[in-house]
């Protein structure tokens, strides 16, 4: 009996083993039916909603002409749907279908000049630095950066600043007020939300002397130290400033007018450029020296003195140059302030010394707290222009008090000018 039973057991497992595989296909089957049914309403729903965007568009195309357009449209032939008219060869359908295209969005298109397309050989026979991607950089170091902008301070910027590196496409659009050509880096420094373009030296700003950070903004800690800084960072600074004043002004230029002034400067600066400084060396010598070292180009004494010379001169013909009518005004009132000079009635010399100021104004008509209105306060009743002079005033002033009607001037006498 007890093998019939384990008998009987095992016929019955057997059995459920065998059916089992059975309903699980079932249910498989089941499942992968569900699964078609939703990917058919899903594509469904996308081919409607396609289908009604394409509706919409065409809608709004046909609707952007004019209503004659329109009624032209509708008289040459009989359009079941607009999108029939928007798909097909019609003139103004060909219109509209290459007026969406251009205001469609567009990607990302390599240009001239973008990072990509700049080969390592290209790069370097430009003298151009290695490509960028626009990454933050901290300085490990004090470094002069030179603002793009004239008009904006050059700046010694110290060890701890955050600058971001620009990309090299944006260096056929810019090029540096110190050598005039892109063999420097070209940053973006300052105030996060409006950060300002300027210059740092590639020779001076080793890989050791910039780390790169993960995040930005940019962050400027200035400082006014120029010992910090290297021989060529201080040449770079003194031309900088001296573009506020001519904005045409480059190391060429600078060094030709002004180098003469500092030859200990320019020996450090030929050795910091790999050079060997000659003793009792003539000025133009170095000049050209040191030319040929940081621009990598020879340069004769002669023309760098003829290209200072143009370009003094182009400053100064940018300067004078103003309408005819303003120069005839100018003319005019030249000749009126010649005659009152010579009459001498506003030009206070030392013959009115010994003269007198009266007040003609009670209250004081400079502004409260300032120097001028101390200097006001001095004058007294009875008080010579020669007693005034060595209270701290001057003559100049009484000549300004005068032709502003606050005061005149009386001889011991007692007649008044």
């Amino acid at each position: 009996m007890r093998h019939r039973r384990e008998g009987s057991r095992k016929e019955v497992v057997r059995s459920k083993t065998q059916t089992a595989p059975a309903s699980h296909r079932t249910k498989d089957k089941s499942r992968k039916g569900k699964g078609s049914n939703t990917r058919s309403e899903e594509s469904s729903e996308n081919e409607s909603e396609a289908e009604d965007r394409q509706r919409s568009e065409a809608e709004s195309a046909f609707y952007s002409f004019t209503r004659p357009v329109r009624n032209r449209i509708r008289k040459n032939e009989d359009w079941s749907s607009y999108a029939d008219w928007y798909l097909s060869s019609e003139k103004h359908a060909k219109q509209a279908r290459r007026k969406v295209k251009a205001d469609a969005p567009k990607g990302e298109t390599l240009k001239r000049g973008s990072s990509s397309m700049l080969v390592k050989e290209i790069r370097t026979a430009m003298k151009e630095p290695r490509a960028q991607r626009d990454q933050f950089v901290a300085l490990m170091k004090p470094l002069v950066i030179v603002a793009n902008n004239p008009d904006d301070k050059t700046v010694i910027a110290d060890a701890g600043t955050v600058v971001r590196l620009c990309d090299s496409a944006m260096y056929r659009d810019f090029l540096s007020p110190i050598t005039q050509r892109g063999d420097e880096w070209l940053v973006k420094y300052g105030k996060a939300d409006k950060p300002t373009f300027g210059w740092l030296s590639s020779q001076t700003s080793e890989p050791k002397t910039l780390k790169i950070v993960p995040k930005g903004p940019t962050f400027l800690v200035t400082s006014s130290n120029e010992s910090l800084v290297s021989a060529w960072d201080v040449f770079r600074l003194k031309i900088g400033r001296a573009r506020k004043v001519d904005q045409s002004e480059w190391l060429v230029t600078w060094l030709v007018r002004n180098g003469a002034k500092y030859p200990q400067e320019l020996r450090v600066l030929m050795r910091e450029f790999g050079g060997k400084p000659i003793k009792n060396e003539g000025f133009d010598a170095r000049c050209i020296r040191v030319f040929k070292l940081i621009l990598k180009q020879e340069i004769d004494m002669a023309t760098a003195k003829t290209v200072a010379k143009q370009k003094g001169k182009k400053s100064s013909k940018k300067a004078k140059a103003e309408p005819e009518t303003k120069r005839t005004k100018a003319k005019t009132s030249k000749t009126k302030t010649a005659k009152t000079d010579k009459s001498g009635s506003d030009r206070i010399t030392s013959k009115q010394d010994e003269h007198v100021i009266v007040r003609l104004v009670k209250e004081n008509p400079r502004r409260a707290g300032s120097e001028k209105a101390k200097i006001w306060d001095r004058i007294k009743k009875g008080m010579t222009v020669s007693e005034f002079c060595t209270k701290g005033g001057t003559r100049a002033a009484v000549g300004r008090y005068i032709e502003n009607g606050w005061i005149k001037l009386r001889r011991a006498s007692g007649d008044s000018e």
